[in-house]
């Protein structure tokens, strides 16, 4: 009945290919443990106290093993918590982590916690005890701030290797390892702020030594910034050079890039304000360039390229006024038929389509047009003049 509910809750396909054996052996033999599952075989090795958290923790371990996270604290915590979880479901009580506190003689940062050896005295007792009472506790508070829909997510992106900052292409590749890192922000993907601030308070009060515990201001200042930049795109997706900079928990590059990309998201909103002011509908080609700005270089070029659009849109307006302004006499005769309203609807045209060399050169035309069509005016009605008078 436990597989079943397993394989609902955490998402993924039942990995097993083939039998999953169950061996019962003497409990001295398993050296102060309940239960072992090896990946390797696909086989648990269980102790003569069976009890119904133990089965299905082993269970699970079909799951939750180094090839889903490396960590040891990340494994054994989520194999209790779903076992806890999966006992509920299946009306055989809500068991509780064992009572734990960071503060506690035998406690120590639990990415500290070493592979399991054999237990053979109160020392080793006492911290295996530990370990497994506070990552179990741990991942009771995560699981229950985070949900389970948002932890299948974090499985599924942690199996197929995806970041986790995705644009809306879809995700590319993860640089890191599946490690507390990873962990971290799969799970933080799509929480909100307050209780993401909380669960990195908790991984970092139980879980992580000093210097890692030192990153994560950084981290939070970063993940902040990224919000308010996808805030102010106003569905343009951050740049892939800015997402994966945070994949690859490289800040301080990360909210330097955020600040070029800002940047052109205050020319882009310059443009949109404008375009709206001459009825124009803003060309989709720089949202692309913005969104799959792969390096420095090429968010530079975005930028440069969004300036450029709007220099050659206030010259398109500018030509707009020229030519709706009002006309003397001299300036009609000048005209002598031409349409200059022509030109600036050809500059608009070519504007909407990013076509900004056509764009500037109709503009152009248009007000020189104008500009000359008064001293024309005037020599054609000198000219006619002296040929009235002549005549």
């Amino acid at each position: 009945d436990g597989v079943p509910a397993l394989v609902d809750r955490i998402g993924l396909a039942w990995p097993v290919d083939g039998s999953l054996v169950i061996s019962e052996v003497h409990t001295p033999l398993l050296e102060g443990y309940a239960g072992f599952y090896d990946p390797e075989t696909d086989e648990i090795t269980i102790s003569e106290d069976l009890d119904d958290l133990t089965i299905i923790h082993e269970a699970s371990h079909a799951w939750f093993n180094k090839s889903l996270f490396t960590e040891r604290w990340i494994t054994e915590g989520l194999a209790d918590e779903y076992a806890a979880r999966v006992l509920q479901e299946l009306d055989r009580g809500y068991p509780d982590p064992p009572a734990s506190s960071p503060t506690e003689r035998a406690a120590f940062p639990l990415s500290d916690w070493s592979p399991p050896a054999a237990i053979r005295d109160d020392e080793s007792q006492d911290r295996e005890s530990y370990g497994y009472a506070a990552s179990w506790a741990l991942m009771r508070s995560i699981v229950r701030l985070v949900g389970e829909d948002a932890m299948r997510a974090a499985f599924g992106a942690a199996v197929a290797g995806t970041t986790a900052y995705p644009g809306e292409a879809p995700p590319e590749r993860s640089r890191l390892p599946n490690d507390w890192r990873r962990f971290l922000d799969l799970v933080q993907r799509e929480t909100r702020l307050a209780d993401e601030a909380e669960i990195a308070d908790l991984v970092a009060e139980v879980a992580l030594d000093e210097d890692d515990r030192n990153v994560l201001p950084a981290r939070a200042s970063a993940r902040r910034a990224l919000a308010e930049l996808v805030d102010a795109g106003g569905g343009w997706a951050a740049p892939v050079v800015v997402r994966l900079a945070m994949d690859n928990w490289q800040f301080d590059a990360a909210t330097e890039l955020m600040s070029r990309a800002s940047d052109v998201l205050a020319v882009r909103d310059e443009i949109t304000g404008l375009a709206g002011v001459e009825g124009l509908e803003p060309p989709a080609k720089p949202e692309e360039d913005y969104q799959e700005a792969a390096s420095v270089a090429e968010l530079t070029v975005v930028k440069e390229d969004a300036d450029r659009s709007l220099a050659v849109l206030e010259r398109v307006a500018g030509a707009s006024d020229v030519v709706e302004a009002p006309r003397d006499w001299f300036t009609e005769v000048g005209l002598d038929g031409a349409e200059p309203a022509t030109d600036v609807a050809a500059a608009r045209t070519a504007w909407e389509r990013a076509d900004l060399a056509a764009a500037e050169d109709a503009a152009a035309a248009a007000v020189e047009l104008i500009r000359e069509a008064p001293e024309a005016g005037r020599t054609r009605v000198l000219t006619v003049g002296a040929g009235a008078v002549l005549a």
